[in-house]
């Protein structure tokens, strides 16, 4: 019997504690309002500012204001003043403004709003972006790489390297009116590739990008893997066919010099090619009294007779040469060529 009155007289005094709280707290005014970075209550009768913050939003006005970037909630005239709050301003295209609550309740303030009254909810900060088309640097090279391959030597390329890629371009409006639009830049060779791309609207170049792109054709080259003494013939055993990547469009017709000699002693790695190697000769042997053909070849002249050679001789040697017959003969000196003619000495 003890035991259940003291039981009912705690719940009698539970209950009145609770009763003169809920008095207490309607008396005084006051409500709990949703909690801003400084923990504050938002007073009854001054009903408040609530505002809700995204974390990204875009917005096609120069100038961003309050009422642009944010939902609020609230007291009437509280909201009219914030709306007409600025925040900021877009100073080049493609800008993206963050704005964070402390700096919120700055502007606020300066319009008459306390950071007391105000509260809010969402993101810390928002990520504010102009309404803007943009043209990316990709599409750019797409268009000027394009271009290029209608040229007939390029498009013999394997590569064409992009030398640095261009920015994105950003319109200050939307516009279905816009085109790239490419052309040759300056000087180019096989080697380098220049073209301007232009930002053509409503019909007006209004810029562009100048795209620079390096070149490469594929080659081959024969190099050394071992040794090759002089006069040794060249062959596949002694060298290896390699492809590399050149500045200019490979030779028309090129071959490995196969069956050629060394004309002198070409080193492991080396590249073979120009003077290095020959035609393999054969030894030429003139008897005396025997008639040869005498050629004198020069760029765009060749003269040729006949002579009789005055003493036995062999390839590279000098002899000397009867020409014409009586008193109109004479006798000069030559050399005697891989293919049995004369070459004469002046």
């Amino acid at each position: 019997m003890v035991m259940k009155m003291i039981k009912r007289s705690t719940l009698r005094i539970l209950r009145n504690i609770a009763i003169a709280v809920v008095v207490l707290l309607s008396g005084s005014g006051a409500s709990f309002g949703e909690s801003n970075d400084h923990s504050k209550m938002v007073v009854s009768g001054q009903q408040g500012l609530r505002i809700y913050l995204p974390r990204e939003i875009i917005v096609s006005e120069e100038t961003i204001g309050a009422g642009s970037i944010f939902v609020m909630r609230g007291d009437e005239k509280m909201i009219e003043k914030a709306s007409g709050t600025s925040l900021g301003k877009f100073s080049k295209t493609g800008q993206e403004i963050i704005i964070d609550r402390n700096t919120i309740l700055s502007r606020l303030a300066s319009s008459g709003i306390k950071a007391s009254a105000v509260s809010f909810s969402g993101s810390e900060r928002v990520t504010v972006k102009r309404d803007e088309e943009i043209i990316s640097g990709e599409y750019f090279v797409e268009v000027a790489r394009s271009f290029l391959k209608s040229d007939a030597t390029i498009s013999l390329a394997d590569e064409i390297n992009l030398v640095r890629m261009p920015r994105d371009w950003v319109l200050p409006d939307r516009s279905s009116s816009v085109k790239l639009v490419p052309r040759k830049s300056g000087y180019g060779t096989k080697a380098w590739g220049k073209v301007w791309v232009a930002v053509v609207k409503d019909g007006v170049e209004t810029g562009g990008y100048e795209l620079v792109f390096n070149i490469k054709y594929k080659q081959q080259r024969t190099v050394a893997v071992t040794d090759i003494n002089k006069g040794a013939a060249i062959n596949s055993r002694n060298t290896k066919i390699e492809t590399f990547m050149a500045n200019t469009v490979a030779p028309m017709g090129w071959s490995p010099p196969y069956g050629q000699v060394a004309r002198r002693l070409i080193r492991k790695g080396s590249i073979v090619g120009g003077n290095m190697t020959g035609n393999i000769e054969i030894p030429i042997t003139l008897k005396r009294n025997q008639l040869v053909v005498i050629k004198i070849e020069t760029p765009g002249i060749s003269i040729s007779n006949i002579g009789q050679v005055q003493a036995d001789a062999r390839t590279g040697e000098l002899v000397k040469v009867k020409v014409g017959d009586g008193r109109a003969a004479r006798v000069i000196v030559g050399r005697v060529k891989s293919d049995g003619t004369i070459e004469p000495i002046f």
